[in-house]
């Protein structure tokens, strides 16, 4: 019983090791230009929606 547990501890931590693995490289990968970008021009865009209704219906 004790060996069929320690396979099971080596296989979770061989799990963990390529799941970290994978998970470094997301995190190494820069993302494309269009969400870098469009993330920005859309939260400007908001910006500009919420101001312009401000001004043209203040209370």
């Amino acid at each position: 019983m004790a060996n069929k547990d320690n396979c099971n501890v080596q296989n979770n931590k061989e799990l963990i090791e390529l799941r970290s693995d994978n998970t470094r490289r997301f995190i190494d990968e820069e993302p494309p230009f269009i969400i870098r970008y469009g993330t920005i021009v859309i939260i400007l865009l908001l910006f500009i929606l919420a101001l312009t209704a401000y001004l043209v219906f203040p209370k």
